[in-house]
């Protein structure tokens, strides 16, 4: 809390002692417990009115270091919009500011070096948002996703006790979890942090971010025909050499792998990372203060005309051969995040994108079913859906 709260708490907390003697007239008599109550509204006052009052009209627009960023009024539009929008108002800003929950700073990350340092090279620094977890986990509980580090272990070790004592049944609990631990050799155990890696990479990114991710490729297929019959021509092209292709097949398919990071950086699944700083860190050169929450939005990197050029709102798989600039950058299709904290099955579901989209292109073909501005996407959402389905037609 800045230090010009505690001087205001303390302030009013010595007021409200040295002027009850002055405030009750004499001849009236208070009882103890009106005197306790008088008291207690005082407490109350004085460590949570006045905070609340500070924080949220004083704090964010006269007391903040964060307050001369430049940042937007209000909020509007789909999960993405507001802040592609926000990105193209100041372009040249590293750090966009936004009043969060309570009139917190909330600073929105636009810049690829920022993003290197945030995610790379001082990623010990930022953590998951304390504020999320308490929000989240009373609905959800604890479990993997919201764990952490030695909170994972624990888990692992707990149900690999109630594994040994015999007091799991496999098929009135048929979790991951559980599935792994009873399948591994006892003398070849997987290590603990393997594990986790899987059931998280099954639970989180299996399922609804590569769902989310081909049902943004089909429409694209039925919007585009041209990019369509393309890919078909390739992938059947490979289907007459080889019935059956392994990896080094589908990684050969240059025209496939340009089209599955384009539609990746086109429309990314996930809409946000939220981090917070443990301490005041200096970030390319701007102080971040102790407990101030950073978002990461893939589609501001990803539809960044700084980084992608002019035509950075055309699906263009093309562009993937002729890459110059920033878009060389790993960091620049920011779809999987970077550094430590990245998607861990990101080559899986690049994988499995290809396999499926070779799948489908060999046998049927896709034609739009609905106009694109009647697509209403759900808001909010923690990833890219649509609401109510997006449906194409399919021959």
């Amino acid at each position: 809390m800045p230090s010009a709260m505690g001087f205001l708490q303390r302030f009013w907390s010595y007021a409200i002692l040295l002027t009850v003697p002055v405030v009750i007239p004499p001849a009236f008599r208070l009882t103890l417990l009106q005197f306790c109550a008088g008291v207690l509204t005082g407490c109350i006052a004085t460590y949570y009115v006045i905070p609340g009052v500070y924080n949220i009209f004083i704090y964010p627009f006269y007391v903040s270091p964060l307050r001369h960023r430049p940042g937007p009024k209000i909020r509007s539009g789909d999960p993405t919009e507001p802040y592609t929008t926000w990105m193209r108002t100041w372009p040249g800003e590293r750090f966009i500011r936004a009043i969060g929950f309570g009139h917190s700073d909330v600073l929105l990350v636009t810049r690829i070096d920022a993003f290197r340092e945030i995610f790379q090279t001082k990623a010990d620094l930022f953590i998951k948002p304390k504020f999320h977890t308490r929000i989240i986990t009373p609905i959800t509980g604890v479990g993997v996703v919201f764990s952490k580090g030695e909170e994972h272990k624990k888990i692992i070790r707990q149900r690999r006790a109630e594994i040994n004592a015999g007091k799991v049944d496999i098929g009135a609990e048929p979790d991951m979890l559980t599935y792994m631990l009873m399948e591994q050799s006892v003398e070849n155990p997987w290590p603990e942090d393997k594990i986790m890696d899987n059931v998280l990479n099954f639970m989180v990114a299996g399922y609804e971010t590569s769902g989310n991710t081909l049902t943004w490729a089909t429409n694209r297929l039925s919007i585009r025909p041209d990019i369509q019959d393309k890919l078909r021509a390739e992938v059947q092209g490979l289907l007459a050499r080889k019935l059956n292709p392994d990896y080094a097949d589908l990684e050969g398919l240059r025209y496939l792998n340009n089209f599955c990071k384009e539609n990746l950086r086109f429309q990314a699944s996930g809409i946000m990372a939220a981090r917070e700083a443990t301490e005041d860190v200096e970030v390319c050169g701007s102080l971040i203060p102790k407990g101030t929450s950073l978002l990461m939005i893939p589609h501001i990197i990803n539809r960044n005309p700084a980084i992608w050029g002019d035509d950075v709102d055309e699906f263009n798989p093309d562009r993937w051969d002729n890459l110059s600039g920033d878009a060389k950058d790993p960091f620049a299709l920011a779809t999987f995040l970077f550094g430590p904290r990245s998607c861990i099955g990101r080559v899986f579901a690049m994988l499995e994108m290809k396999m499926v989209l070779v799948e489908v292109l060999s046998k049927f073909r896709f034609e739009p079913e609905v106009k694109q501005e009647d697509i209403v996407r759900v808001n909010p959402c923690p990833a890219l859906r649509v609401s109510g389905g997006l449906k194409v037609r399919v021959r």
